[in-house]
């Protein structure tokens, strides 16, 4: 989800920060001005959308062992549906709820919503591959986290 809003932050802010009306501008062209767009203060924003997948990322290299390929290909799989299905219904209840959606570009018809929950998923998928096939295997603090050196410890027996 980070690797998508960032994107989008960056290269499309339009679809992620809602135009702010700010009727004491004075256009200063023939053609219309642009909305402005609210975005929330950069620390909040690091707080919410940087900090939570930095800490997973070191987490997973320094405490944690690299996952088997029955776990990446079979389990990993089921359990990003099932979080991504709780968060697509999470999100329509709040929308239905606020009369809309927190970030623009979720504001389309339901299936190509659900097009964008179903590409996320896939993006988390392939997301959580790739770290884990760039990982060494062992973590780099084995000892400091009890169940990753059990694990460990129970592979080498």
């Amino acid at each position: 989800v980070a690797t998508i809003y960032w994107s989008l932050i960056l290269f499309m802010p339009t679809l992620m920060a809602p135009a702010v009306q700010n009727p004491t501008t004075e256009p200063t062209s023939a053609s219309p001005p642009l909305p402005a767009l609210f975005f929330i203060p950069l620390p909040i924003d690091l707080a919410l959308h940087l900090s939570p997948v930095l800490a997973l990322v070191l987490h997973f290299y320094f405490l944690e062992a690299k996952y088997s390929l029955r776990w990446v290909n079979h389990r990993a799989p089921v359990v990003a549906a099932v979080f991504a299905t709780w968060y697509s219904g999470f999100a329509e209840w709040c929308a239905l709820e606020n009369k809309s959606f927190p970030y623009p570009f979720l504001n389309v018809a339901l299936p190509i919503r659900l097009t964008i929950y179903a590409t996320s998923t896939l993006i988390a998928i392939s997301s959580f591959k790739g770290l884990n096939r760039i990982h060494k295997g062992n973590p780099l603090i084995p000892s400091v986290y009890g169940f990753t050196s059990a694990v460990l410890e129970a592979k080498k027996k």
